[in-house]
């Protein structure tokens, strides 16, 4: 039954990507409308064969919807679509393989059905929160555990056989990587299916479009926090879009002006200690920046820099917008979006070249796992997911002379006098400490002493005086 299972958690990702997929696009063909009814038809019996039994009643209900459409008895509601759309995307963070309660069914049939206006909470997801918040409270005993074993060990270190330093060593290591795959389960997810749902948009809208593209994406296996993920969902989406629909030219276009037939969009994802940096790029027409203006002076606006002008709500340098991906009001709410989350865009164009946005999104989880250790005099803290392992430092000189051995000193433009004890090993490096503090869940406050201190991204406060967080790019 198990494997039974795992092959329908299968089929239901796919298909869900590819229904999300479709419904992104705008106005459907009868095809499209007709590839809903079937996928909705095969999830019904798929839950239903497993004992899913509640699943299968909602897959009906949605099924209902798109074959009254097909067969011509009902007209296409946007809004019920778009309650289909949202639906989809909050089951894919559900278990899937525990059954709605009853309840859960009649609150999610009366948010398609427009009774409700949210998609609540219910029993299904809450057996996923239970998981993920019963995790987080054993990685915190886990923690203060190790933090108090730590504390007894400093005292008695000098003391104890090398063999029993060891193990407690060697335990750290393990817990650090307790805590690393714990902190991704809970707190990050993977971008890959999200990416392969983007590339199935691409090509369904270049289809649609009668144009060829070619998707690049340079983030796959990259690990984002949920949160951010979820805010830059629809912004990515529609940036994507307006990249198909108005940046990428015929094919029969670009051979005139001496482009390949394939357009070019290229996505790039670039995590750093602040935030996320998203970059959508496309070989197209760019956008005509002295229409922008034209469009500007008709309508008496002013400006400083006129790319601002497409953020403006309702200004757009086409005749006919639609409902597919403008550039009027659909920027000016990806714009709303960013600021909201404390984020900024930034639109670069060359008329004839392409255009480029740039989206910074800020973390919104502002604490992590720290590593405190002490050299000298020196108190200093690592975040503990860039920690492969800790060890003597004479062992690590044995086996991983390759590293570069790097004294926290010269973070701060000071000489130690005394040999360390402990190499802390990340992945192409070793920081040098002589005593572990312990691990601890810590908010950091970032630096702004960057020119002072380019190698510290931050500080924490401990026992009430601050603790700097070593930058380790």
């Amino acid at each position: 039954m198990e494997d039974i299972r795992a092959i329908f958690v299968e089929e239901f990702r796919s298909r869900t990507h590819e229904i999300i997929s479709i419904l992104e696009r705008g106005d459907l063909e009868k095809s499209e409308l007709n590839d809903l009814y079937r996928h909705f038809h095969t999830l019904k019996g798929s839950s239903q064969m497993i004992g899913l039994e509640n699943f299968g009643k909602l897959f009906h209900r949605i099924e209902t919807i798109f074959k009254a459409v097909v067969k011509g008895k009902s007209e296409v509601d946007p809004d019920k679509l778009e309650r289909v759309k949202n639906l989809m995307i909050h089951l894919l963070d559900v278990n899937i393989t525990d059954d709605l309660s009853l309840s859960k069914l009649e609150k999610l049939i009366d948010y398609i059905d427009g009774r409700k206006d949210t998609i609540e909470l219910g029993e299904s997801e809450k057996s996923t929160d239970f998981k993920v918040n019963e995790l987080r409270r054993t990685l915190s005993l886990v923690m203060d555990s190790l933090s108090r074993a730590l504390a007894v060990s400093r005292e008695t270190l000098r003391r104890m056989e090398r063999s029993k330093v060891e193990d407690l060593v060697s335990l750290l290591g393990e817990t650090l990587k307790l805590v690393e795959d714990s902190l991704r389960i809970i707190e990050y997810t993977k971008l890959d299916d999200f990416m392969i749902s983007l590339k199935r948009l691409v090509d369904d809208m270049a289809r649609r479009e009668g144009k060829e593209i070619e998707l690049i994406i340079e983030a796959m296996k990259l690990f984002i926090e949920r949160k951010t993920f979820s805010a830059i969902y629809e912004p990515l989406i529609h940036i994507v879009k307006n990249s198909v629909k108005h940046g990428i030219e015929l094919p029969e276009e670009r051979e005139k002006l001496g482009k390949p037939r394939k357009g070019r969009i290229t996505i790039r994802v670039e995590p750093d200690e602040k935030g996320i940096t998203i970059t959508v790029e496309d070989d197209g027409k760019g956008i005509d920046v002295e229409m922008l203006k034209l469009r500007a002076k008709e309508i008496g606006l002013d400006y400083d820099d006129p790319l601002e002008l497409i953020f403006v709500p309702g200004l757009s340098t086409l005749q006919n917008e639609d409902m597919d991906g403008g550039r009027g009001i659909g920027m000016f709410a990806v714009k709303e979006a960013l600021r909201k989350l404390r984020g900024s865009i930034k639109v670069e164009t060359e008329k004839g070249k392409g255009t480029k946005v740039i989206l910074f999104v800020p973390y919104t989880t502002m604490s992590e796992f720290l590593l405190v250790l002490r050299r000298e005099k020196i108190t200093f803290a690592l975040p503990v997911d860039k920690i492969r392992k800790i060890t003597f430092l004479d062992e690590m000189k044995k086996v991983e002379d390759e590293k570069v051995m790097i004294e926290s000193s010269e973070a701060f433009n000071l000489d130690y006098k005394t040999e360390p004890r402990y190499a802390v090993i990340l992945e192409r490096k070793a920081i040098l400490a002589d005593e572990i503090i312990g691990v601890e869940r810590y908010i950091v406050r970032r630096s702004e002493l960057q020119d002072v201190y380019p190698n510290v991204r931050g500080w924490i406060l401990r026992d009430r005086r601050p603790v700097p967080v070593l930058n380790l790019s």
